[in-house]
């Protein structure tokens, strides 16, 4: 048995593309990473070398726009973190990744996963499949803070990424909608809100 085989099962749930055995091979590559709260995986500043698979916790990917803190996307159980461009072009990056809970990662040297996709059809459709999810999040982020007012930002978040609102605090969801923990709190209580 493969030492991460029993990391299996939720990424398999997720991401059908691939087979058990490609999935125990890509695994195979992995190292266990457990993070404590407030730990973090990747600071703002370094050149990305790793990638990561979430399996259990939250973590939070966030940067500073000169006078806040801004959330860029939380990452759950079953999600990819990767800094793509700052890898492929080997410049500092300006996302830190940071523990919001005790968290598990499966962490993935990137040099060895790009040498691996090339020659694995089976890791190639993963890598598609987890680009598109990271894609997803992101556009979701964009048409978020394209709506004018904090309620209309917090009722999206609501309707679309619940887990969000039911497992993060005020002050991290504030930063993700950019506005004030007081913005957030209004939306909460208004009659709107609970229509």
């Amino acid at each position: 048995m493969s030492p991460h085989e029993r990391y299996y099962d939720p990424f398999m749930e997720r991401y059908t593309c691939i087979s058990r055995e490609s999935w125990i091979s890509i695994l195979d590559l992995s190292v266990v990473r457990h993070l404590e709260k407030g730990v973090v995986f990747l600071q703002s500043g370094s050149v990305v070398q790793q990638s990561a698979l979430v399996v259990s916790g939250i973590v939070k990917q966030s940067y500073w726009d000169g006078q806040h803190e801004r959330v860029a996307d939380f990452s759950f159980d079953g999600d990819c973190i990767m800094n793509f461009d700052s890898y492929k072009k080997g410049t500092p990056s300006n996302i830190s990744v940071e523990a919001l809970t005790d968290t598990l990662l499966l962490v993935f040297d990137n040099e060895k996963l790009v040498a691996m996709k090339e020659a694995d059809e089976p890791l190639m459709r993963l890598s598609i499949n987890l680009s598109e999810s990271i894609i997803a999040r992101q556009q979701f982020h964009i048409n978020l803070l394209s709506l004018a007012s904090p309620l209309e930002r917090y009722q999206l978040l609501l309707k679309e990424r619940p887990e969000i609102v039911s497992q993060i605090s005020v002050t991290e969801i504030a930063r993700y909608l950019f506005v004030s923990r007081e913005a957030i709190s209004r939306a909460r209580s208004s009659p709107s809100l609970n229509k």
